[in-house]
């Protein structure tokens, strides 16, 4: 599939900047699993005529600045992902089921989606440098067999998550 990206900076002084971009792209195998944790059932699967390639476009956009004669630079950056042809097993089906069917028959398709915001401060200069990051972030799916066809988290779906790094 044609998989663009599109990327700007827009500088707005010798310290900072916007920088925003935009990327479409494809995949063509699959995870699927039959639980919320990683289990010997989880399974790589190939694209097919039924199991459609995974599509997925995302824009993102953030404001880019470095601090105390650019020892410390920062970042906030906020993004929006959609997803086509999310895959899932069908609710109540079972490991053993794959052995007498094609294993395209136990799935269901959708959408997602994911967002969220990051934040992120780096000292890089002196005998002790490290970062810390904070990422707030929303994936979900969307599938008209699973919870009614309403919106539900996403097995990946990691609202906060914090990394701090000191060398």
């Amino acid at each position: 599939g044609f998989e663009p990206r599109i990327n700007f900076r827009w500088t707005v002084d010798k310290h900072s900047s916007i920088k925003g971009g935009y990327m479409r792209n494809f995949q063509y195998i699959h995870l699927t699993s039959l639980s919320p944790t990683s289990l010997p059932t989880d399974v790589w699967l190939p694209s097919t005529d039924v199991l459609k390639p995974q599509f997925g476009q995302q824009w993102s956009i953030g404001y880019f600045r470095n601090f105390l004669d650019d020892m410390l630079e920062s970042r906030l950056e906020v993004y929006y992902k959609n997803m086509k042809n999310v895959s899932e097993y069908k609710e109540g089906a079972q490991p053993q089921q794959t052995v007498n069917d094609n294993i395209d028959n136990l799935l269901v398709f959708g959408i997602g989606r994911s967002y969220g915001a990051e934040l992120f401060v780096k000292k890089r200069i002196g005998t002790w440098q490290g970062w810390i990051g904070y990422t707030w972030s929303k994936t979900e799916r969307r599938l008209d067999q699973i919870n009614n066809g309403d919106w539900y988290p996403s097995r990946w779906d990691r609202r906060h998550d914090i990394s701090i790094v000191s060398t």
